[in-house]
């Protein structure tokens, strides 16, 4: 059985009320409310006019969506990599992406470290097919191999020490 269609939003109020819905609920990239709109409106350029009030009034931002997801995702242990592919299939600008990587607080290689630690413990592999297995698993994290060769090395020791 298939689900009602509901009827199209054809006014500027009722088109916002219905983002602000979205938006209370989470941060969404400029791209993905656009999309979330387009299934209930079709006049494209009251999308757009809503779309501006709502990044010109602050309630909508690109980078406050890019600096929450990087944030969750680097605490969720995935790297680099793999943060900015999502965040531009997401719709957010290479440049944005790249900007809040590079200034972010924590560091690349302390992530991989502690997700190294959380997901295989502190005993290194036991043999090389058991590295490259976890070597692989690391880079399908989004870890470049500096990060996942830095995580290996202080695997077991405290790299402040070193």
């Amino acid at each position: 059985m298939q689900k009602p269609q509901k009827s199209p939003i054809e006014t500027e109020s009722d088109l916002r009320s219905f983002a602000f819905g979205y938006l209370a609920r989470q941060e969404y990239s400029q791209s993905q409310l656009r999309e979330r709109l387009a299934k209930r409106c079709e006049d494209p350029e009251l999308i757009e006019r809503v779309l501006i009030y709502l990044v010109e009034e602050g309630y909508q931002s690109d980078s406050r969506f890019a600096e929450s997801y990087i944030r969750v995702k680097s605490d969720q242990g995935q790297g680099g990599k793999k943060i900015a592919f999502d965040l531009s299939r997401k719709g957010i600008a290479k440049n944005l992406i790249e900007e809040l990587l590079n200034n972010r607080k924590e560091n690349p290689k302390q992530i991989a470290l502690e997700y190294l630690k959380r997901k295989f413990g502190e005993e290194p592999p036991v043999d090389i097919k058991q590295k490259a297995k976890w070597f692989r698993h690391m880079a399908g994290r989004g870890f470049d191999y500096g990060e996942i060769e830095y995580a290996f090395r202080y695997q077991n020791s405290d790299p402040d020490y070193d």
